[in-house]
């Protein structure tokens, strides 16, 4: 740790400038070193020119340019030019350069978030593959400042983790514009627009006024080019008005009829595809556009070929195919916005419980009385109190301070049945009154209700990504240009084969012009269209999303995709016993004080209370009322006493400090807690230890805890606990699923192995008397003194009956209240999702390896030949079974 008053701090090797020596040098900077690569660089000319350009920037401390290295050492105030400014001004000069990195050189005390780390949420429209999310990340974790990007596919969401004094959120927004895409932050005024965006309703009207407009030009083009031919009056028509020697009527027609597809329902494609062609990169929609452009001129260029030679033959056109493709397409995009609005569908749901209004009590300055007044839920604050009507929806978590009523919290705590609250009841946002009125006092409002933590959860996790899906955007990415080599490698062997070739496949037998070129060209174009990289790249995270919000509706609460991914893997479970295998509301049986404190009982149960008051254990709960109840006291504050010094030592016991001026004219020192840790504590280690019933403890299975004061032994409190209802359920499913259970618990060896025993779980995999740091691999536990090794395990479950702090912690918290039967169904729950993304990839990989053959014409031979129109109906047919079956 630094010194408050110092003014620098080092972090890496230190500066090769003396800091007191910068002119101009104010409190609170940062200084980073930044290190560019110059692409070329033609010695003297561009030295100056970069020196000669940073001259009067204060922000400058130092230049240090290596020609031989062609790299340029910058040393800036990131206060005054960040990294991305320097390299824009470098640029500028006609200079190409590229990041390499920055190190932090130092910054002051004084500003202690000058370089505090910040989370920025992104919402990006355009994405059509995991090539897009894989393009966008690799151009922001380029970025200097940023630390992490995560991208969603299927709920569009990018979450970055960046440094603000190095870099801006402006710079990554117009990175990610300069690539093609859309961008907004998140900044929804209402929870209302939050459940629009969220159900996905403005883009599947969108997609579906879409899709409407094609319908409108596709029908009648299909019935001019395949029915109306068939009529002898139409063909005489149509060969009858020809405006020029090989344009006939037939082809203007339906030549009418496909521009407003192709240049305004199309134009979404074209736009997309050509930002990104502009960046170097190729995504679905450039697969779309190239299939549906190529039909399209290529029936322009077969019209001009008629027009320009000699007999002028009717073209061969296939116009059709366009506008049927993206016809389609629009009606699959529909479908799959459709579709996403039902994988969101849980947690739409959720931001339903809470209410838009409330009604407050506020003073009324003119008669001093109080009245009721409706006001906006997003407005409510701690302090408030609320009036609750029958019928109403609870706003915010609080306290009830008058009324009665029994609430249903089913959708918080999975209580079937409504809850009996009065006076001092704690009731959740969200949950719903029944039969009183009541007022309560809000003490947590907005964002840090119970129901918006576990909404946040639920969208942190939704917008995470699990390690199998970079694998997988990875191939995806390199798949769309495989596809166009593919596509391209069709056409040109397919002209040289006809061309080559005496005995060709029937499909060429035709006498209009410029079929075999037709031909070749609509090979192409299957091969392009049949492709299906978004199978691969929505596979994964549809399926976080899913099994997310099936989840939640269930009381299970994932982290984050990397945590749903390790839980499927999980293979060993190590159970807490108290509060966990236990309910953990227990009660005190017996207690024993020894002859050293006889007389002396009142002050012996003063010095206890004082010392467990503050508890959240069940064990300490349990003395804490135990001494109530022996000192007829409600309120242990009318006890006068002073705490010099406490310490909990976690997974053993509690020691502490104590002066009560009206008993003892000295401090106190007094250990309550395990008999290793009272041992430890006595003076003398040999002293004996009173426990005498020790056999009829265990065979009953109680809880003992000692106490020691003053370094002597001084008595113990047993205790008693009843085990869980489902409990014995819950190891029994988790056996059927091949799954080692194991118990760990600071008690003593022969409890645990009686509560084992009664569940079913061997002595031999039985830990008592162990620190929580002890406990490894996936961990379940309720208490604080679990929350060390929820932290530390592989994965950390915490049950929604248990501490804050262990809650916090935890990677997986189960909200209902009798939630221990939903470990086993949290585990097969993240089997049966890696299981179906697994599955998928391999029907996308199958589906991709059987239909792109096919498309190529290698079956031609046989008279087996794709016409581009099934191929995208095969396309997006495949997209929507697997979309479907992911959200299923």
């Amino acid at each position: 740790m630094y010194p408050q008053d110092c003014n620098i701090k080092f972090y890496s090797s230190p500066p090769s400038i003396e800091l007191k020596n910068i002119k101009g040098r104010r409190e609170n900077q940062s200084f980073l070193k930044t290190i560019l690569h110059i692409k070329k660089i033609s010695h003297f000319l561009c030295i100056s020119a970069i020196k000669q350009n940073f001259k009067k920037n204060s922000g400058i401390i130092s230049i240090d340019i290596s020609s031989s290295e062609k790299q340029i050492i910058i040393k800036h105030d990131i206060r005054i030019i960040n990294t991305n400014s320097l390299i824009y001004e470098i640029e500028n000069l006609g200079i190409k350069t590229s990041f390499i990195r920055s190190e932090i050189l130092y910054e002051t005390c004084n500003n202690k978030n000058a370089m505090q780390e910040k989370v920025v949420k992104l919402r990006i429209t355009g994405m059509t593959c995991a090539g897009c999310v894989n393009s966008i990340e690799t151009t922001l974790k380029s970025i200097s400042g940023v630390t992490s990007v995560i991208i969603n596919l299927a709920t569009k969401e990018a979450k970055i983790n960046y440094y603000p004094n190095i870099v801006d959120i402006q710079y990554l927004i117009q990175a990610i514009r300069n690539k093609g895409y859309i961008v907004n932050t998140f900044g929804f005024n209402s929870s209302e627009e939050k459940r629009e965006n969220l159900s996905k309703t403005k883009d599947a009207k969108l997609w579906k006024s879409s899709f409407i407009k094609c319908l409108i030009f596709t029908i009648p083009l299909l019935f001019f080019e395949k029915i109306a031919p068939k009529f002898e009056n139409y063909r005489k028509i149509d060969n009858t008005i020809v405006f020029f020697p090989g344009l006939f009527f037939g082809d203007i027609l339906s030549l009418i009829l496909t521009l407003p597809i192709q240049f305004d329902i199309g134009t979404y494609f074209y736009k997309s595809a050509f930002n990104s062609l502009k960046h170097k990169m190729v995504t679905m929609d450039t697969l779309i556009c190239l299939g549906t452009y190529i039909a399209f001129f290529f029936s322009i260029l077969s019209i001009l070929l008629s027009i320009l030679t000699y007999p002028h033959k009717r073209p061969a056109t296939f116009f059709e195919t366009s506008s049927i493709l993206l016809t389609f397409i629009t009606l699959g995009k529909y479908i799959e916005n459709k579709a996403k609005s039902h994988t969101t569908e849980a947690l739409s749901k959720l931001m339903t419980l809470s209410p838009s209004f409330a009604t407050i009590y506020i003073n009324d300055t003119d008669t001093s009385t109080r009245k009721e007044i409706v006001v906006l839920a997003e407005s409510l604050k701690a302090g408030d109190i609320v009036i609750v009507h029958p019928g109403d929806k609870i706003p915010a978590d609080g306290i009830i301070i008058s009324g009665e009523s029994y609430i249903n919290e089913s959708m918080i705590t999975g209580e079937s049945t409504p809850v009996y609250k009065q006076q001092g009841s704690e009731v959740y946002s969200g949950t719903i009154n029944y039969t009183g009125k009541f007022e309560f006092q809000i003490t947590k409002a907005g964002e840090n209700t119970r129901l918006s933590q576990i909404l946040y959860l639920i969208q942190e996790a939704q917008t995470s990504r699990a390690s199998i899906q970079k694998f997988v955007d990875k191939i995806a990415s390199l798949f769309v240009p495989l596809v166009l080599f593919l596509g391209i490698m069709t056409f040109v062997v397919w002209i040289i084969l006809s061309y080559t070739l005496s005995h060709l496949p029937k499909i060429f037998d035709s006498d209009k012009h410029g079929e075999k070129i037709i031909i070749c060209g609509k090979l192409a174009i299957s091969v392009i269209i049949i492709a299906c990289p978004c199978a691969l790249g929505l596979s994964t995270p549809t399926a976080i999303i899913v099994g997310t919000g099936v989840g939640a509706k269930n009381g299970i609460l994932f982290k984050d995709g990397f945590v749903l991914e390790t839980v499927s893997k999980i293979t060993k479970v190590i159970f807490d016993k108290t509060g966990t295998l236990t309910i953990g509301n227990m009660s005190v049986h017996k207690v024993e004080i020894s002859d050293l404190w006889k007389g002396s009982e009142i002050l012996w149960w003063k010095l206890v209370l004082i010392s467990e008051q503050g508890s959240k254990h069940p064990i300490g709960k349990a003395i804490v009322s135990k001494a109530q109840e022996e000192l007829s006291l409600s309120n242990e504050k009318l006890i006068n006493y002073t705490t010099i010094s406490f310490e909990a030592v976690i997974g053993y016991g509690i020691k502490c400090c104590i002066f009560l001026p009206d008993y003892i004219k000295e401090n106190v020192e007094l250990a309550i807690g395990s008999k290793v840790f009272i041992r430890k504590i006595l003076e003398d280690e040999n002293e004996e230890i009173l426990d005498e019933d020790q056999e009829d403890n265990f065979n009953k299975g109680y809880t003992r805890v000692y106490i020691a004061i003053n370094k002597k032994f001084s008595g113990w409190i047993s205790l008693t606990d009843i085990i869980r209802i489902n409990a014995a359920q819950t190891i029994n499913a988790l056996k059927h699923m091949r799954i080692d259970v194991l118990m760990a618990t600071g008690d003593n060896h022969d409890i645990a192995v009686k509560v084992g025993r009664n569940l079913g779980i061997s002595e031999d995999k039985i830990y008592s008397s162990i620190a929580p740091e002890e406990k490894q691999d996936l961990i379940v536990g309720d208490g604080i003194n679990d929350s060390a090794a929820l932290a530390t395990a592989n994965i950390g479950i915490a049950l929604s009956t248990g501490s804050d702090i262990a809650m916090e912690v935890a990677d997986v918290i189960l909200t209902h209240s009798n939630s221990i039967l939903d470990v086993p169904a949290a585990i097969h729950l993240s089997r049966a999702i890696f299981n179906k993304i697994k599955l998928n990839i391999l029907w996308a990989s199958i589906y991709n390896m059987i239909s792109i053959p096919f498309a190529m014409g290698i079956f031609l031979p046989f008279g087996i030949y794709i016409h581009p129109i099934i191929s995208g109906i095969a396309m997006l047919t495949f997209t929507f079974l697997e979309s479907s079956i992911l959200v299923n």
